[in-house]
Order: structure tokens, then C-alpha cells, then sequence
């Protein structure tokens, strides 16, 4: 007996309307939320690294949206931050969605 081939659905086009930036605006956000947490904590690279073991490099390209974050890393910093998990991107939603140019980027696709 032969089976019967699933019904191909349709890829979606224009859905990826970050695709003409450097980097995702999230990247961005997620640095500014690292960042945010951070300093608020009064704490130093140096601090953030003995918790963590993420370079004191790596950390400053992470605030300044230069690197995508890893799983690992994501969840060393939640984890640092004592955060929910998933709560440093929550949060860097948040406040990406609060910024007008991206809002028009994903209210024009």
C-alpha cells in the first residue's frame, strides 16, 4: 500500500522584515536589558563573569547588540539575574516593541 504524500502548505513570504539589518533588533535589546540588570545590581563585568564564566568581552558585545546570545548564555544570565526563565527575553521584547521604527518595520510587512 502506498502513502499518500502530506498536502505541502505554503511558506510565508515577507515575514522576515528584519532581513535587510545587520542584526536583529532584539540583539539590541537584549544588551540593553543585560545592560539594565547589570547596573542596576551595581555590579561590574568582572561580577557578571565570576557568576557566570562569560567573558568580560562577550559581555560588553552582548550589551552593545553585537553578538546573538546562545541557550547557554541566555540561561546563565537568567540564572545570575534570577530570572524566569525565558524573563531576559520578555523583558527585551517589551522593550524593543516600545521603539517606533521597529514598529513601523513590522507594521509594513
Amino acid at each position: 500500500m502506498n502513502a499518500k504524500r502530506p498536502i505541502k502548505t505554503r511558506v510565508p513570504k515577507l515575514v522576515i522584515w528584519w532581513k535587510s539589518l545587520k542584526r536583529h533588533p532584539l540583539n539590541i535589546s537584549v544588551g540593553e536589558e543585560v545592560f539594565a540588570q547589570r547596573t542596576r545590581r551595581h555590579w561590574s563585568y568582572d561580577d557578571v563573569h565570576d557568576a557566570t564564566g562569560i567573558s568580560k568581552s562577550h559581555l560588553w558585545n552582548i550589551e552593545h547588540g553585537l553578538h546573538t546570545l546562545s541557550l547557554d548564555v541566555i540561561l546563565a544570565l537568567e540564572a545570575v539575574f534570577d530570572m524566569v526563565p525565558n524573563g531576559l527575553l520578555i523583558l527585551a521584547r517589551r522593550r524593543m516593541m516600545k521603539k517606533p521604527t521597529i514598529l513601523q518595520m513590522i507594521r509594513s510587512v
